[in-house]
């Protein structure tokens, strides 16, 4: 079958120089965990913090000690705990945020006081990992019932929650998977993992490397080229079908990779990043945050990562310089002069390219399957159309 090329609505704006570094934004304290919602980059620190200017600055606000956030289109749940004199650990709460993580109201009636350490906000419902037992509450958390059965309460606590193409997955003492909301489970992985995350039909599974499921958990496939040995997978982050992970390795030091290839190879992005525990990732429209102990929040540019000079969303390319559009399975570029178009993957190496003026006609038949950026020049400007090839 031919691929069919898709334009997606993003326009990048292409820069030769990718010798960029992370850089420490505002919050320098040692930080758990990080978040996105909307516009607002939410960190746990010693209390809840929030950025509405990529962490420029920050904003304190009520709840102390988040353990972990879990977003749901404009609303956030946090776990808190408190650390008592020797090191005790104490639940604190679940809380929920409607305005970005800027006020909080707590949302754990009826749960028992003991360790809470995953979350899943799935459509109107909201499951939480609490001991070794899941809950559900339909309403936002004002009222929860102990669901689950096929998950024995073992000693130690739930690493994660997540879903696909409605099913539910648990990490604890192995991935379980859910049919049915969560009312039964049953085994996919007699293997926890360290973490476990989805993203586009796939399931995610990290330890001492990373691991892969595209059939919802059925099969797993080992993903760890490039990665150093002797480190545990901390932390997952997903950006288009690009993946971010947080390696800590026994030296200690804690490095970034990223894979555009849903891990079948891995690439150090870590440049000027403090080599302490990285605890958590996020993404939004335009950096990658890292959270550290002690140095606090850092940042590197999505479009430094990428070998970009920014990324901004738009609908077309601008004209008089160009338009493309797809007939059948090739994609013709029509400009008003002169002009060259590149064909690059998404780690920047070209893999196709053409020169000449008026309508250039590129056949992708010949590439794999994925995600691809098309750079054209005319007219003294440069700009890059995203495209998705599909088999």
């Amino acid at each position: 079958m031919k691929p069919l090329i898709l334009p997606l609505l993003l326009t990048l704006f292409l820069n030769s120089n990718a010798n960029g570094q992370w850089e420490p934004t505002s919050l320098a304290r040692s930080t758990e965990c990080l978040a996105t919602i909307g516009e607002h980059i939410i960190a746990g620190a010693d209390h809840a913090y929030y950025s509405t200017d990529e962490g420029t600055t920050w904003q304190i606000s009520s709840i102390q000690e988040p353990g972990f956030f879990c977003v749901n289109d404009s609303q956030v749940f946090a776990t808190t705990y408190q650390v008592l004199a020797g090191g005790r650990v104490l639940p604190s709460g679940i809380f929920l945020s409607t305005d970005s993580g800027a006020t909080w109201i707590e949302r754990d009636s009826g749960l028992p006081r003991t360790y809470y350490t995953a979350m899943l906000a799935f459509g109107d419902t909201v499951f939480a990992g609490v001991g070794g037992q899941v809950w559900r509450s339909i309403d936002d958390g004002i009222t929860w019932d102990s669901i689950g059965s096929g998950i024995t309460p073992l000693a130690g606590v739930f690493d994660g929650i997540v879903s696909i193409g409605g099913s539910l997955f648990a990490n604890h003492h192995g991935i379980f998977r859910s049919d049915d909301f969560g009312l039964h489970w049953y085994s996919v992985r007699d293997n926890g993992a360290d973490i476990i995350a989805a993203h586009d039909s796939l399931l995610y599974a990290g330890d001492s490397t990373v691991w892969v499921s595209s059939d919802k958990g059925n099969t797993w496939l080992v993903r760890g080229a490039g990665l150093p040995s002797n480190s545990v997978v901390q932390a997952f982050a997903f950006w288009d079908s690009i993946t971010f992970i947080a390696v800590d390795s026994l030296a200690p030091t804690c490095r970034v990779y990223l894979s555009s290839n849903r891990g079948t190879s891995w690439r150090e992005v870590s440049s000027g990043l403090p080599a302490t525990f990285n605890s958590a990732l996020t993404v939004d429209s335009e950096y990658v945050f890292a959270a550290t102990k002690g140095p606090g929040v850092w940042r590197r540019s999505l479009a430094d990562i990428l070998g970009l000079a920014s990324v901004k969303s738009e609908t077309s390319l601008r004209e008089p310089l160009s338009s493309i559009s797809q007939i059948g399975s090739r994609l013709a570029l029509h400009s008003s002069g002169n002009c060259e178009v590149q064909i690059l993957n998404l780690l920047g190496a070209e893999v196709l390219a053409k020169r000449g003026a008026g309508t250039l006609d590129l056949d992708l038949s010949g590439l794999p399957a994925g995600v691809y950026f098309a750079v054209v020049r005319a007219n003294g400007t440069q700009e890059v159309k995203k495209i998705a090839v599909v088999q």
